[in-house]
């Protein structure tokens, strides 16, 4: 192999290596912590399992296609892994939009929140509404208006984004582009109106030094952060996978050199491994419970050295 395409290998590895893992770790700990077992982290479940389906069929493919300087999978491999992916990649976009709408009723409007999203079976039919709205944009590939096919330029099969270029605008327009534009105006409207709050309360504050508006800029803190890690994760989807979508659009006719396309590719990749760090650095329930699973013998160690025993008369 080209150097080039050992170190890409090695990086593909890597990703994989570090997010399968991880993204296992996240539903692990939401499971196993009951103060993580809240509603919007079924979402943050939804997202972590497409994770781990990219990594498990997209990594595979691009380093057996690398190796072997082209495609060697079937037909059939092909359109199963690149529906695993095409699936992946949409969930997540769009989940990342459910949940900013979520944490904006929550925060902004309750009455809208109890409505739709203050239970588990409600909350868990949105999540998985958004793998259903995929499987709905997935279903062209087998009418004739687009195909899954393998693609050359970033060593894996996915959705022929030069077959049918009027597809490929709509999905980028209205599957990538809108999701994309609900997340960043939703966490947008959650900023302005917690802004609002906040300094509603600190002039208040001026007249005033009551528990009462204590407790709510508490309360007002507690939301903003509650939703600050939310928007990191989405912002960071966003701009990871940015560069991807946009070659995409530039390379319908076949135009963008290789090497653009798997740069951006690798770029993309990066996504899938990363949140389960943004979640321990920014949430302190995520770290302990990190901590908690890794170091689980610890714990029993713990217990034995603490047990006491009843002495046998």
């Amino acid at each position: 192999m080209k150097v080039e395409d050992t170190i890409d290998v090695i990086f593909i590895i890597l990703t994989a290596t570090i997010g399968i893992p991880g993204n296992i770790l996240i539903i692990v700990a939401i499971i196993y912590d009951k103060r993580l077992r809240v509603l919007p982290n079924i979402f943050t479940g939804s997202i972590a399992i497409a994770d781990i389906i990219i990594l498990v069929t997209a990594n595979p493919t691009i380093v057996i296609s690398i190796q072997n300087d082209g495609n060697v999978l079937s037909d059939t491999f092909c359109q199963l892994g690149g529906a695993m992916v095409n699936l992946s990649c949409g969930v997540s976009i769009n989940t990342f939009a459910v949940l900013a709408v979520n944490r904006y009723m929550y925060i902004c409007n309750k009455k809208m929140y109890e409505k739709y999203f203050n239970s588990f079976l409600k909350s868990m039919m949105f999540a998985v509404a958004a793998w259903i709205y995929i499987v709905l944009w997935m279903l062209p590939s087998y009418t004739g208006w687009t195909q899954t096919a393998y693609m050359d330029k970033q060593y894996f099969c996915a959705i022929d984004h030069t077959f049918k270029v009027p597809y490929t605008m709509l999905l980028s327009s209205v599957g990538i582009g809108l999701p994309a534009l609900v997340t960043f105006a939703t966490y947008m409207k959650i900023y302005l109106v917690v802004r609002k709050s906040s300094k509603s309360v600190q002039s208040h504050n001026v007249n005033s030094s009551s528990n009462n508006d204590a407790n709510k800029k508490a309360r007002i803190d507690k939301q903003f952060k509650q939703i600050i890690v939310f928007v990191i994760v989405s912002m960071m989807f966003v701009v990871l996978w940015a560069p991807y979508a946009i070659s995409i659009l530039f390379d319908m006719n076949n135009s963008v050199p290789m090497w653009i396309m798997r740069l951006v590719t690798r770029i993309a990749d990066v996504n899938s491994c990363i949140n389960c760090f943004i979640y321990g650095v920014m949430n302190k329930h995520f770290r302990n419970a990190y901590r908690k699973i890794m170091f689980f013998w610890r714990k029993a160690d713990s217990n034995e050295t603490h047990t006491v025993q009843t002495p046998v008369d």
